[in-house]
């Protein structure tokens, strides 16, 4: 060994003792070394060891602090300015994704809860005549005008897809899609449709269409295969529509085929919606 280099050493520690200080794995040292966020005071030419001084722990707290907030260690360096460390932006940044965490844990649990509502709505003893009459909650719908055939169903997919992405923000879609066909005298216009987790904050947008609590006349169908013609089904079982909306809704069973698709036909004739 040099002799030069026992002071360069002296007061260190090597990585190893420094780590055990916070309960820290070398390997992650290795890691925020790597990233350039914690970085060696003095490595050892001939035997590659690392020192690190006793001043560097506040820097170390404030990469465990990061972890605990969720922060990416890679942004990290967006807080730090040659040797000193923007504390307050590094803390908003932390509430700030500790807020969205919170968000996404509200809306995932209304999700769960709009399920739970909507399992038992579906799954409910319905009268034995094909078309039956159930209450259905107020919702809010995604929706995007459709001009192609709705028995295309790997084209209608792709749309559904598309939607997703474009939305802002996605995480308010639920799994629950399908068609919004408005019936009136010059005919009729076709959507598809997610329906969203309504928060009280949704912005009015022309895509997004309420529906209130209404009774709607229902018809359930199951499918080995998703393509279906639906129009030649709504005429058959509730007759001409000249004025209303028709809701066709995947629909989700307390026990359910994998290779089979659910759906329930909702009708609301224009006298009803009054």
């Amino acid at each position: 060994m040099k002799q030069s280099e026992k002071p360069r050493r002296s007061g260190l520690l090597t990585v190893s003792r420094f780590a055990k200080l916070r309960n820290v794995n070398v390997n992650s040292m290795r890691y925020y070394e790597k990233l350039g966020i914690l970085c060696p005071t003095y490595i050892d030419e001939q035997t590659g060891y690392r020192y690190y001084a006793l001043e560097q722990l506040h820097m170390l707290d404030i990469i465990l602090l990061c972890i605990e907030l969720n922060i990416p260690l890679k942004n990290l360096s967006r807080f730090t300015f040659r040797d000193s460390v923007q504390l307050r932006e590094l803390l908003y940044e932390g509430r700030r994704i500790a807020e969205e965490r919170y968000n996404d844990m509200v809306i995932g649990l209304k999700k769960l809860e709009r399920l739970v509502a909507f399992l038992d709505q579906a799954n409910a003893p319905l009268p034995d005549r094909i078309v039956y009459q159930r209450k259905i909650a107020k919702r809010l719908l995604y929706t995007q005008e459709y001009y192609d055939d709705l028995r295309d169903i790997e084209r209608v997919q792709r749309a559904l897809a598309k939607m997703v992405t474009d939305c802002p923000p996605a995480r308010y879609l639920t799994f629950m899609s399908g068609f919004l066909l408005k019936f009136a005298d010059d005919g009729v216009r076709q959507y598809l449709f997610y329906e969203m987790i309504d928060d009280g904050k949704t912005a009015e947008n022309e895509r997004i269409v309420h529906l209130g609590e209404a009774e709607f006349r229902c018809y359930q169908l199951s499918m080995e295969r998703s393509s279906c013609d639906y129009y030649t089904l709504i005429r058959d079982n509730f007759g001409a529509i000249r004025e209303g909306t028709v809701i066709i809704s995947n629909l989700v069973k307390d026990s359910m085929q994998l290779e089979t698709s659910y759906r329930e036909v909702q009708v609301l004739a224009a006298s009803q919606a009054e």
